[in-house]
């Protein structure tokens, strides 16, 4: 199984942001949905979004009052997937060094731990599919988009995020 991830954060920097939100999709060995997860999350009450996080997501703080903290939302993630996937994301190392923070902060350390190190940064795949092909150029998300003819509606929502994701890796997987 694999788990494709994407959150949504405050701002870029993993020892002061916060994630902000959450989408996930579960996929089988034959590339096919199993489930879906997302939800927003609460953040700290002093904490503000970056500018660059504010243009890219479009949401306000006040959006954020009153949905599920961090230790909420990682309970009804482990319910509903559990631990045996791998993930995959984009920016592997900007989702995971968010995820698993939130998960050592919150008690569900042991649950990263029996994911960690099943990890597949879809955004390397993508970089060695263009080399091997010279397309030096294409290297964004949105460059994946367009060049496996995948739309995109909203710029940065974690789930559509996640689903875009997920087709990318099928299109890379699925290659002959």
């Amino acid at each position: 199984m694999y788990c494709v991830l994407d959150l949504e954060t405050t701002g870029i920097n993993q020892f002061v942001d916060q994630p902000i939100e959450i989408g996930a999709i579960l996929v089988d060995q034959k590339f096919q949905i199993v489930d879906k997860f997302h939800s927003y999350i609460r953040i700290s009450e002093n904490l503000k979004f970056s500018d660059s996080a504010k243009k890219t997501h479009g949401l306000k703080e006040i959006f954020l009052k009153g949905k599920p903290d961090q230790q909420q939302v990682l309970e009804d993630f482990f319910r509903k997937f559990g631990t045996n996937f791998r993930f995959i994301a984009w920016n592997m190392t900007f989702d995971i060094g968010f995820f698993k923070k939130m998960c050592f902060e919150n008690g569900f350390g042991a649950e990263f731990d029996r994911v960690n190190y099943r990890h597949l940064d879809l955004q390397t795949m993508f970089f060695f599919y263009c080399q091997q092909r010279g397309l030096n150029d294409l290297i964004s998300l949105n460059d994946a988009c367009k060049h496996f003819n995948i739309p995109r509606s909203n710029y940065h929502s974690a789930l559509e995020d996640a689903d875009i994701t997920y087709k990318v890796f099928k299109n890379l997987m699925l290659l002959k």
